[in-house]
């Protein structure tokens, strides 16, 4: 998965000269949160009761970002 967050942001950057890139996942979601992290994404923030789960409940979202000046 890492592999393929890399590419992604590389073509992401390189092709369509993107300013900002996204990442969100479960709060609950800590894999995801580890790949964001691990391909330097930062935490932006987390939106709290923002999504619906499988579940019903309602759980937080992480946002991750990189920003052209600062990550890139």
């Amino acid at each position: 998965m890492t592999e393929a967050v890399n590419a992604i942001t590389e073509f992401t950057i390189r092709e369509l000269g993107a300013n900002r890139i996204e990442i969100r996942c479960s709060g609950r979601n800590v894999k995801s949160a580890a790949v964001a992290e691990r391909t330097g994404y930062k935490l932006d923030g987390i939106l709290r009761n923002s999504m619906r789960g499988f579940d019903g409940e309602l759980h937080d979202s992480k946002v991750y970002a990189k920003v052209r000046g600062a990550e890139y």
